[in-house]
């Protein structure tokens, strides 16, 4: 464990070290925008500060009457789906304002709640206890809908939250992304489809769609919250499966997470994480695995990954009988 956490360390230090280096050869461009308006329509003139530093902007507000000063920090991550910008509450109704923030913030994007938002919202309203076979058993009321992939780039809602600034009232920005590295012109081979009798199955980076006719519905999202990857810079989608009406999905977790298998009923939704003692004997503290099926069979290969150092035991292929545990998936998300 002792030789664990020392190589962490290095692994630490060597990313600030790189980080510098690169900081040093190529200093941040700092980009500066000043507008200067009328914003909330009171004959006193306003300033708009917008300074970005690489994907993080500060936009300053000050207003031209009482010269308060309002400041709306965004630090929007690239590995993760999800970014918020604190605002005042008491410009709520400075829509002009508001229109010229998300133009910094949220270029293109709308006011909705995204699709892919709607499905994890909906996913952790309803998990349930783990089983005996499953860690994690979540049971989504997800509708159809009429949205194309690819689904819009990004969307935008006001949140009320109790957090400690801005009297709670944030923007949430919600990017989409990640599903296709962030470059359009990758969408066309980052989504793969399989035909089934249920529709085509979508597979982006990070999500699995299933299309019906003129309808979609999102059937998964590795989303940095649920089991696996936290951070979405790189491919989760790995291989996926259709045996009978159910995916089973070989979910990776890139650097310093396990592999994870995962059931998907098509039909309803449900999703089902399969325990870690189930897929590797005596497993270690991360692991990855190759899945290969064969008509009812799937092998499950484990190998070590990640931080795993020498001190991890020899890792013993699994064999998986399908029909066994599409009983088990079946009868144990019905008992929940």
């Amino acid at each position: 464990m002792n030789k664990i956490k020392t190589q962490y360390l290095i692994l630490i230090l060597l990313s600030f070290v790189w980080n510098s280096f690169l900081a040093y050869i190529d200093p941040p461009q700092v980009d500066t925008t000043y507008i200067i308006q009328d914003f909330d329509g009171d004959s006193f003139i306003d300033t708009l500060i917008c300074v970005k530093v690489y994907y993080s902007y500060t936009i300053s507000y000050i207003d031209g009457k009482t010269n308060q000063s309002f400041e709306f920090d965004h630090d929007w991550n690239r590995a993760s789906f999800k970014s918020y910008v604190a605002f005042d509450s008491s410009l709520i109704d400075n829509q002009t304002l508001i229109d010229t923030v998300l133009a910094r913030y949220a270029l293109g994007s709308s006011q909705r709640t995204h699709p892919c938002l709607a499905w994890q919202e909906n996913v952790y309203q309803n998990i349930n206890k783990e089983g005996e076979h499953f860690k994690l058993v979540s049971k989504p009321d997800i509708q159809w809908s009429d949205t194309q992939l690819p689904f819009p780039l990004r969307t935008w809602r006001f949140l009320n939250r109790d957090w400690e600034n801005n009297n709670g009232l944030f923007i949430e920005i919600y990017s989409n992304g990640a599903h296709f590295d962030w470059s359009p012109e990758a969408l066309a081979v980052d989504y793969i489809n399989k035909e089934t009798e249920f529709g085509k199955v979508y597979s982006s980076r990070q999500g699995l769609f299933i299309e019906q006719g003129d309808s979609f519905r999102t059937l998964f999202i590795s989303n940095g919250c649920l089991p696996g990857p936290s951070k979405l810079r790189w491919k989760s989608i790995d291989t996926f499966f259709i045996y009978r009406d159910i995916i089973i999905l070989d979910q990776a977790a890139p650097l310093f997470g396990n592999n994870n298998l995962v059931f998907i009923d098509i039909s309803s939704g449900t999703i089902a994480f399969v325990k870690e003692e189930f897929l590797v004997q005596d497993y270690p503290l991360t692991f990855c695995f190759d899945l290969e099926v064969e008509g009812s069979k799937a092998l499950i290969k484990p190998y070590k990954c990640g931080e795993s150092g020498e001190e991890y035991p020899e890792l013993t292929d699994v064999m998986f009988d399908l029909e066994n545990w599409y009983s088990l998936f079946k009868t144990e998300v019905n008992r929940q």
